[in-house]
Protein backbone atom coordinates (compact mmCIF):
# COMPACT_ATOMS: atom_id res chain seq x y z
CA UNK A 1 0.00 0.00 0.00
CA UNK A 2 1.01 3.23 -0.84
CA UNK A 3 -0.34 6.38 1.95
CA UNK A 4 0.04 9.52 -0.24
CA UNK A 5 -0.97 12.55 2.31
CA UNK A 6 -2.32 15.34 0.13
CA UNK A 7 -1.86 18.99 1.17
CA UNK A 8 -1.51 22.65 0.34
CA UNK A 9 -2.99 23.64 -2.97
CA UNK A 10 -3.96 22.01 -6.41
CA UNK A 11 -0.68 22.43 -7.81
CA UNK A 12 0.78 21.07 -5.27
CA UNK A 13 -1.82 18.29 -4.83
CA UNK A 14 -1.30 17.83 -8.91
CA UNK A 15 2.84 16.82 -7.74
CA UNK A 16 1.90 14.52 -4.71
CA UNK A 17 -0.63 12.93 -6.55
CA UNK A 18 2.11 12.81 -9.30
CA UNK A 19 4.80 11.16 -7.53
CA UNK A 20 2.43 8.52 -5.55
CA UNK A 21 1.37 7.36 -9.39
CA UNK A 22 4.88 6.52 -10.17
CA UNK A 23 5.45 4.74 -7.36
CA UNK A 24 2.31 2.49 -8.31
CA UNK A 25 4.25 1.84 -11.24
CA UNK A 26 7.01 0.31 -9.27
CA UNK A 27 5.41 -1.44 -6.46
CA UNK A 28 1.88 -2.22 -8.60
CA UNK A 29 -0.08 -1.29 -5.03
CA UNK A 30 -2.81 0.77 -4.33
CA UNK A 31 -2.66 4.35 -3.31
CA UNK A 32 -4.38 5.33 -0.56
CA UNK A 33 -5.01 9.34 -0.04
CA UNK A 34 -4.17 10.80 3.62
CA UNK A 35 -6.51 13.79 3.06
CA UNK A 36 -6.28 15.51 7.27
CA UNK A 37 -4.81 18.63 5.92
CA UNK A 38 -7.70 19.46 3.75
CA UNK A 39 -10.34 18.67 5.92
CA UNK A 40 -13.35 21.21 6.53
CA UNK A 41 -11.70 24.55 7.92
CA UNK A 42 -8.63 24.03 6.24
CA UNK A 43 -7.07 27.13 4.18
CA UNK A 44 -6.65 24.32 1.29
CA UNK A 45 -9.64 22.43 -0.26
CA UNK A 46 -9.16 18.64 -1.90
CA UNK A 47 -9.14 19.09 -5.42
CA UNK A 48 -7.51 16.13 -7.58
CA UNK A 49 -10.72 14.08 -7.21
CA UNK A 50 -11.79 16.24 -10.22
CA UNK A 51 -9.58 15.13 -12.53
CA UNK A 52 -9.53 11.61 -14.44
CA UNK A 53 -7.77 9.72 -11.89
CA UNK A 54 -8.34 6.16 -11.53
CA UNK A 55 -10.76 5.88 -8.55
CA UNK A 56 -11.86 2.15 -7.35
CA UNK A 57 -12.30 0.12 -4.57
CA UNK A 58 -11.89 -2.91 -6.47
CA UNK A 59 -8.25 -5.23 -6.25
CA UNK A 60 -6.58 -3.66 -9.44
CA UNK A 61 -3.67 -2.14 -8.55
CA UNK A 62 -4.02 0.52 -10.86
CA UNK A 63 -6.67 2.34 -8.51
CA UNK A 64 -6.61 5.21 -5.86
CA UNK A 65 -8.94 5.68 -3.13
CA UNK A 66 -9.54 9.01 -0.22
CA UNK A 67 -9.15 7.54 3.26
CA UNK A 68 -12.35 7.48 5.03
CA UNK A 69 -12.23 9.33 8.34
CA UNK A 70 -10.97 6.91 10.57
CA UNK A 71 -8.48 5.42 8.14
CA UNK A 72 -7.23 8.97 8.30
CA UNK A 73 -6.65 9.68 11.60
CA UNK A 74 -4.33 6.15 11.80
CA UNK A 75 -2.76 6.51 8.76
CA UNK A 76 -1.48 10.31 10.08
CA UNK A 77 -0.68 8.91 13.71
CA UNK A 78 1.54 5.90 11.89
CA UNK A 79 3.21 8.70 9.71
CA UNK A 80 3.75 11.58 11.89
CA UNK A 81 5.01 8.82 14.67
CA UNK A 82 7.52 7.19 12.15
CA UNK A 83 9.10 10.53 11.17
CA UNK A 84 9.25 11.77 14.62
CA UNK A 85 11.01 8.66 15.82
CA UNK A 86 13.24 8.78 13.06
CA UNK A 87 14.39 12.41 13.61
CA UNK A 88 14.01 13.10 17.41
CA UNK A 89 15.84 9.79 18.12
CA UNK A 90 17.83 8.62 15.06
CA UNK A 91 18.74 12.58 14.20
CA UNK A 92 18.11 11.78 10.74
CA UNK A 93 17.74 15.38 8.77
CA UNK A 94 14.00 15.41 7.11
CA UNK A 95 15.90 18.21 4.58
CA UNK A 96 18.40 17.12 2.13
CA UNK A 97 19.09 13.71 -0.36
CA UNK A 98 21.59 11.91 2.55
CA UNK A 99 18.11 12.10 4.91
CA UNK A 100 15.85 11.52 2.42
CA UNK A 101 17.82 7.85 1.78
CA UNK A 102 17.70 7.34 4.25
CA UNK A 103 13.92 7.91 5.41
CA UNK A 104 13.46 5.90 2.52
CA UNK A 105 14.65 2.42 4.45
CA UNK A 106 11.93 3.23 6.35
CA UNK A 107 9.30 2.66 4.19
CA UNK A 108 9.06 7.07 4.04
CA UNK A 109 9.48 8.84 0.90
CA UNK A 110 9.40 12.31 2.90
CA UNK A 111 11.69 15.62 2.39
CA UNK A 112 11.02 18.92 3.48
CA UNK A 113 12.68 20.19 0.35
CA UNK A 114 9.93 21.11 -2.16
CA UNK A 115 11.86 21.66 -5.52
CA UNK A 116 15.11 19.30 -5.49
CA UNK A 117 15.05 16.05 -7.39
CA UNK A 118 16.51 13.32 -5.53
CA UNK A 119 17.47 10.19 -6.95
CA UNK A 120 14.76 6.97 -6.64
CA UNK A 121 15.02 4.12 -4.29
CA UNK A 122 13.37 1.20 -3.74
CA UNK A 123 12.12 0.00 -0.40
CA UNK A 124 11.17 -3.37 1.06
CA UNK A 125 8.50 -2.41 3.52
CA UNK A 126 4.86 -3.10 2.53
CA UNK A 127 3.24 0.47 3.61
CA UNK A 128 4.99 3.38 2.13
CA UNK A 129 4.33 6.54 3.41
CA UNK A 130 4.62 9.38 1.09
CA UNK A 131 4.46 13.31 2.51
CA UNK A 132 6.14 16.34 0.81
CA UNK A 133 5.97 18.19 -2.45
CA UNK A 134 8.26 16.60 -5.08
CA UNK A 135 7.58 19.78 -7.37
CA UNK A 136 10.04 17.93 -10.03
CA UNK A 137 8.78 16.56 -13.40
CA UNK A 138 11.96 14.17 -12.80
CA UNK A 139 10.10 12.35 -10.10
CA UNK A 140 7.41 10.96 -13.28
CA UNK A 141 9.07 11.22 -16.46
CA UNK A 142 9.13 7.97 -16.89
CA UNK A 143 4.90 7.68 -17.14
CA UNK A 144 4.45 11.52 -18.53
CA UNK A 145 1.63 10.37 -20.83
CA UNK A 146 -0.18 8.63 -17.96
CA UNK A 147 0.34 11.68 -15.72
CA UNK A 148 -1.07 13.63 -18.82
CA UNK A 149 -3.90 12.04 -19.13
CA UNK A 150 -5.32 11.32 -15.58
CA UNK A 151 -4.56 15.06 -14.80
CA UNK A 152 -6.91 16.40 -17.04
CA UNK A 153 -10.52 17.60 -15.80
CA UNK A 154 -12.88 15.43 -16.61
CA UNK A 155 -16.12 17.64 -17.39
CA UNK A 156 -16.21 21.24 -17.82
CA UNK A 157 -20.08 22.25 -17.42
CA UNK A 158 -19.33 26.28 -18.07
CA UNK A 159 -19.98 27.01 -21.62
CA UNK A 160 -18.44 30.14 -21.03
CA UNK A 161 -15.29 28.40 -20.21
CA UNK A 162 -15.82 26.04 -23.14
CA UNK A 163 -16.29 28.52 -26.28
CA UNK A 164 -13.06 30.56 -24.71
CA UNK A 165 -10.93 27.33 -24.00
CA UNK A 166 -11.84 26.63 -28.18
CA UNK A 167 -10.97 29.81 -29.09
CA UNK A 168 -7.62 29.88 -27.55
CA UNK A 169 -6.76 26.61 -29.59
CA UNK A 170 -7.20 28.66 -32.74
CA UNK A 171 -5.09 31.63 -31.56
CA UNK A 172 -1.51 32.01 -30.54
CA UNK A 173 -2.71 32.00 -27.31
CA UNK A 174 -0.30 33.38 -24.33
CA UNK A 175 -1.53 32.09 -20.61
CA UNK A 176 0.25 34.91 -18.51
CA UNK A 177 0.12 33.49 -15.09
CA UNK A 178 0.58 36.34 -11.97
CA UNK A 179 0.67 34.83 -8.86
CA UNK A 180 -0.12 37.49 -5.97
CA UNK A 181 -2.26 36.39 -2.94
CA UNK A 182 -0.21 34.56 -0.06
CA UNK A 183 3.03 35.54 -2.24
CA UNK A 184 2.69 39.47 -1.25
CA UNK A 185 5.54 39.52 1.45
CA UNK A 186 6.88 36.08 1.42
CA UNK A 187 10.79 36.80 1.28
CA UNK A 188 11.21 33.61 -0.30
CA UNK A 189 8.32 33.51 -2.78
CA UNK A 190 8.18 36.45 -3.55
CA UNK A 191 10.14 36.30 -7.23
CA UNK A 192 8.16 37.66 -10.08
CA UNK A 193 7.73 41.43 -10.67
CA UNK A 194 5.79 43.51 -12.98
CA UNK A 195 9.23 44.06 -14.93
CA UNK A 196 9.22 40.21 -15.45
CA UNK A 197 6.22 39.98 -17.24
CA UNK A 198 6.72 43.16 -19.38
CA UNK A 199 10.03 41.76 -20.50
CA UNK A 200 8.24 38.22 -20.64
CA UNK A 201 5.57 39.83 -22.95
CA UNK A 202 8.12 41.58 -25.39
CA UNK A 203 10.01 38.63 -25.82
CA UNK A 204 7.02 36.38 -26.72
CA UNK A 205 6.16 39.51 -29.02
CA UNK A 206 9.60 38.61 -30.62
CA UNK A 207 8.75 34.65 -31.60
CA UNK A 208 4.81 35.11 -32.19
CA UNK A 209 3.51 36.65 -35.26
CA UNK A 210 -0.31 37.31 -33.42
CA UNK A 211 0.21 36.73 -29.70
CA UNK A 212 -3.25 37.17 -27.72
CA UNK A 213 -2.26 37.67 -24.05
CA UNK A 214 -4.75 36.06 -21.14
CA UNK A 215 -4.08 36.88 -17.72
CA UNK A 216 -4.55 34.84 -15.19
CA UNK A 217 -4.06 35.07 -11.19
CA UNK A 218 -5.59 34.23 -7.86
CA UNK A 219 -9.29 35.96 -7.98
CA UNK A 220 -11.34 38.37 -9.74
CA UNK A 221 -9.97 41.15 -7.03
CA UNK A 222 -6.10 40.63 -8.07
CA UNK A 223 -7.22 40.84 -11.78
CA UNK A 224 -8.51 43.90 -10.91
CA UNK A 225 -5.76 45.22 -9.04
CA UNK A 226 -3.42 44.10 -11.62
CA UNK A 227 -5.56 45.82 -14.08
CA UNK A 228 -5.32 48.99 -12.28
CA UNK A 229 -1.87 48.49 -11.15
CA UNK A 230 0.11 47.30 -14.33
CA UNK A 231 1.32 49.27 -16.72
CA UNK A 232 -0.29 46.78 -19.61
CA UNK A 233 -1.16 47.04 -23.12
CA UNK A 234 -5.08 47.55 -23.67
CA UNK A 235 -5.54 44.30 -25.80
CA UNK A 236 -4.82 41.60 -22.63
CA UNK A 237 -7.61 40.03 -22.28
CA UNK A 238 -8.15 39.67 -18.09
CA UNK A 239 -9.95 35.81 -17.83
CA UNK A 240 -12.69 35.91 -15.53
CA UNK A 241 -14.60 32.86 -16.77
CA UNK A 242 -13.48 31.01 -14.46
CA UNK A 243 -15.96 29.97 -11.54
CA UNK A 244 -12.68 28.06 -9.72
CA UNK A 245 -9.58 26.83 -9.96
CA UNK A 246 -10.15 23.61 -12.32
CA UNK A 247 -12.07 26.27 -14.41
CA UNK A 248 -8.80 28.16 -14.67
CA UNK A 249 -6.49 25.31 -15.01
CA UNK A 250 -8.63 23.73 -17.99
CA UNK A 251 -8.23 27.29 -19.57
CA UNK A 252 -4.41 28.04 -19.09
CA UNK A 253 -3.89 24.41 -20.53
CA UNK A 254 -5.62 25.28 -23.49
CA UNK A 255 -3.20 28.42 -24.28
CA UNK A 256 -0.75 27.91 -26.96
CA UNK A 257 1.65 29.11 -25.00
CA UNK A 258 2.70 30.45 -21.68
CA UNK A 259 4.31 32.93 -19.47
CA UNK A 260 4.40 31.91 -15.56
CA UNK A 261 5.11 32.37 -12.27
CA UNK A 262 6.95 30.97 -9.42
CA UNK A 263 3.89 29.11 -9.02
CA UNK A 264 2.97 25.40 -9.25
CA UNK A 265 -0.66 26.06 -10.72
CA UNK A 266 1.54 27.84 -13.24
CA UNK A 267 3.54 24.98 -13.91
CA UNK A 268 0.67 22.24 -14.74
CA UNK A 269 -1.27 24.83 -17.01
CA UNK A 270 2.01 24.71 -18.74
CA UNK A 271 2.82 21.27 -18.60
CA UNK A 272 -0.64 19.64 -19.94
CA UNK A 273 -1.09 21.75 -22.84
CA UNK A 274 0.60 20.89 -26.20
CA UNK A 275 1.91 24.34 -26.35
CA UNK A 276 5.06 25.82 -28.33
CA UNK A 277 6.64 28.33 -26.12
CA UNK A 278 6.88 28.55 -22.15
CA UNK A 279 8.84 31.48 -20.01
CA UNK A 280 9.43 31.56 -16.43
CA UNK A 281 11.37 32.88 -13.80
CA UNK A 282 14.77 31.67 -13.96
CA UNK A 283 14.96 32.40 -9.91
CA UNK A 284 12.04 29.85 -8.73
CA UNK A 285 12.63 31.13 -5.22
CA UNK A 286 14.73 32.63 -2.81
CA UNK A 287 16.55 30.28 -1.68
CA UNK A 288 19.49 27.87 -1.90
CA UNK A 289 17.56 25.13 -2.81
CA UNK A 290 18.50 23.63 -6.01
CA UNK A 291 15.50 24.52 -8.66
CA UNK A 292 14.76 21.04 -10.40
CA UNK A 293 11.37 22.50 -10.57
CA UNK A 294 12.39 24.16 -14.09
CA UNK A 295 11.74 22.23 -16.91
CA UNK A 296 14.43 21.85 -20.14
CA UNK A 297 13.09 23.89 -23.14
CA UNK A 298 11.74 26.91 -20.99
CA UNK A 299 12.62 30.13 -22.00
CA UNK A 300 14.04 31.30 -18.52
CA UNK A 301 14.55 35.25 -17.63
Amino acid sequence: MIVVKLMDGLGNQMFQYAFGRYLQEVYHEKIVFETMKLQKGSARKLGIQKFNIPLSSGKNYCTCKFANPIENIILQFISKTGRWIAEKIFGISMSGENGYHAMIKWGYYTTNDSISYYSFRKTKKKIKFVRGYFQSEKYFNEIENVIKAELTIMKIDNLSVQRLADQMKKEDSVCVHIRRGDYIGNKRLEVCTEEYYKRAIELIKTKIRRPVFYIFSNSPFELEWIQNHYAFTKDMYFVNEGKNEHEDLFLMYHCRNHIISNSTFGWWGSYLSNGNITIAPQKWSNSDEQQDILRTGWILI
